[in-house]
């Protein structure tokens, strides 16, 4: 039979009529019976050790998101800034390189105390900005409320005062202690630093507190003075250089194993465009089922990519004007449908092909969501394995990071709060990435 464009809609020997229903045999039970008792037994390794092998990051929460921002807002009107004239965006960020060091170097549970009473590590960070405008300020506020980071970017050229540095270094403790209440007995003043600008003089000072320190690592305080005024303040730890080069080391191998594992997908992907130009000199290809699938993804990527546009402006350029980042986005969004679209219709053609000569006994793709294919054992034996084999999983993930940690392997805490949480619709994120997934990973293996 072949298509009104001219290709052979259904190849020899495939199988388009669903199977029938059937009943269960003893053996078909029996199967069951052994996938179900292994996945009761994954779940159990996994609830019951699921917090030795991922363990969560423990954050006291005394402020919301909305919190931090009127919070913010507050902190800069103190400063005689006018925040409200500004579009304000807020999220959950934390010091990732701090946080790997502390839990390598000190262990889970000491490492969890640390980051919760000595240094800061988790913050919401709020972005005030205009767009064509460089000018801008980001006030950072630790999960309880306290004042961790403020950064007031301004032009080079902006006119200042120019004080000595002895003067700016009474700006700065004075700010200090105003808002951080921060006794200078417990800090040594270990740098200061002078930078001539065009109409101003900056000044730049880091103390380093005197009765903390993680194996190599001190927590330190950084202020800059913009003329009279901070213009600058942090707070964070201090890894040592040799260890963020060690790390990054690691990292790279770890890519390049990742790299190396890759290879066989992309011997997959040149089998598939082999496949793909002898199917499309035969004519041998359909793409009903694979457009079918290609749209679903090509909507979900296109509506979980506008759902995230309120979190895009933590990243937003202020050079760039608000009508160019609009389109530049949705332009962005809709190339990533377009690609989804093309991907799995093309990717869903080849493999409808190659399961129709190579399993003609079994369901045509295009049958799979139908009543009589619903209603068949070979359906519902695919399903209950299918819903089995991810509890399977958890518990074999789970044991392997237990076991593993006594031979060096090792999971970061993770992070309970996301921001996708804050978005219209943060369903659409697990939704579009399972959908993904599994469609991407079927048509492809």
């Amino acid at each position: 039979m072949t298509s009104p464009g001219g290709f052979q809609a259904e190849p020899r020997g495939a199988s388009l009529i669903p199977m029938q229903t059937s009943q269960f045999t003893t053996n078909d039970l029996r199967t069951l019976s052994l996938w179900l008792l292994a996945a009761v037994i994954g779940l159990y390794v996994a609830v019951q050790y699921h917090d030795q092998a991922f363990p969560s990051a423990s954050i006291e929460f005394k402020i919301s998101r909305s919190d931090a921002e009127a919070q913010a807002m507050a902190f800069l009107k103190q400063q005689d800034f006018a925040p409200e004239t500004y579009r304000a965006v807020t999220v959950f960020d934390y010091d990732d390189h701090a946080k790997v060091y502390l839990e390598r170097e000190l262990g889970l549970a000491r490492a969890d105390s640390v980051m919760r009473q000595d240094v800061s590590i988790w913050r919401w960070r709020s972005r005030f900005y205009r767009p064509s405008e460089q000018e801008e300020f980001s006030v950072s506020l630790s999960p309880g409320g306290q004042l961790v980071g403020f950064n007031h970017e301004i032009e080079e050229a902006r006119e200042g005062l120019s004080l000595d540095q002895i003067s700016a270094r009474k700006i700065a403790e004075s700010f200090l202690t105003e808002h951080r209440d921060r006794d200078l007995s417990d800090y040594q003043l270990i740098e200061g630093d002078t930078r001539e600008r065009a109409n101003r003089t900056d000044h730049s000072f880091t103390w380093e507190r005197r009765e903390f320190q993680a194996k190599e690592a001190t927590a330190r305080i950084a202020i800059t003075v913009q003329g009279d005024r901070v213009g600058h303040y942090s707070e964070f730890l201090k890894v040592p250089e040799a260890w963020r080069r060690d790390y990054a080391q690691l990292r790279s191998r770890n890519m390049l194993m990742q790299e190396v594992t890759q290879s066989a997908f992309f011997a997959i992907i040149l089998a598939m465009l082999v496949m793909l130009v002898i199917g499309l000199v035969r004519r041998r290809l359909t793409y009903r089922f694979g457009a079918q699938c290609g749209g679903a993804l090509a909507l979900c990527s296109l509506a979980l990519t506008l759902n995230t546009l309120p979190l895009a402006f933590v990243q937003y350029d202020t050079t760039q004007s608000l009508g160019s980042f609009y389109s530049s986005f949705i332009f962005g969004a809709l190339v990533s449908a377009c690609g989804w679209l093309v991907y799995i219709t093309l990717a869903g053609a080849v493999s409808v092909s190659a399961y129709r000569s190579e399993l003609p006994e079994k369901i045509a793709p295009e049958f799979l969501v139908n009543g009589e294919t619903l209603r068949s054992k070979e359906y519902l034996m695919s399903c209950l394995v299918g819903y089995l084999i991810p509890l399977i999983m958890l518990g074999y993930i789970t044991g392997f990071y237990v076991i593993g940690a006594d031979y060096g392997v090792w999971s970061p805490t993770a992070i309970s709060y996301t921001d996708l949480a804050s978005t219209a619709l943060p369903w659409l994120y697990p939704l579009t990435i399972g959908l993904m997934a599994s469609i991407s990973e079927e048509v492809i293996f």
